[in-house]
């Protein structure tokens, strides 16, 4: 996990941080690992408003549904510790904008979701952990689940394909650049 604790002392609004966050995940993982901010965006057009993610760190992808549209934008993470140096910038982002925005320290598999249109899961890196995120939290999505890093992390895709023969949900994106994300529709 790429971090700089220090850049919200150093900024003062959420698309300068975003675009901080960007220059310096794109640094440390190549142009690639961005492409999941697009995806992220590409659902937020698709006529979606509320957006929830799992596994927050910095920020990054919370920026980008934010800078997104997204209308309502929730956040989990079991340490916020990386986020809480940004929080004011994401609040004033939010209050200026009409954003509804919360985030939550909690496990994303002890956390009740409320429905969303787009769910991110980005938390903790296994197999069977993923399994039970989507077991857990699908049936309060209504259009989209994007799950990163499952080009990096085969137990991840694993998990998603599992589910995938499981359930109603249809892999919509396979991204395999760089880490990769897996996009899922209804």
């Amino acid at each position: 996990m790429i971090s700089d604790v220090g850049l919200a002392s150093r900024v003062s609004d959420l698309p300068h941080y975003y675009s901080e966050l960007c220059l310096i995940q794109a640094d440390a993982h190549g142009e690639d690992y961005l492409l999941v901010h697009e995806e992220i965006r590409r659902c937020l057009a698709d006529g979606c408003a509320s957006y929830a993610e799992l596994g927050v760190n910095q920020g990054a992808t919370l920026a980008a549904a934010m800078l997104g549209g997204a209308l309502t934008a929730t956040g989990y993470d079991i340490d916020l510790s990386n986020y809480r140096l940004a929080s004011r910038i994401f609040s004033n982002y939010a209050t200026r904008n009409g954003v509804k925005l919360a985030v939550i320290e909690g496990n994303s598999v002890d956390i009740t979701l409320n429905p969303v249109d787009v769910l991110y899961v980005d938390s903790y890196h296994s197999e069977d952990h993923l399994t039970k995120e989507l077991a857990l939290h699908s049936g309060q999505v209504r259009r989209f689940i994007i799950c990163h890093d499952t080009n990096s992390r085969l137990g991840l895709r694993k998990a998603v394909r599992k589910f995938v023969r499981s359930s109603k949900w249809r892999i919509v994106n396979d991204c395999r650049e760089g880490t990769g994300f897996t996009t899922l529709a209804r």
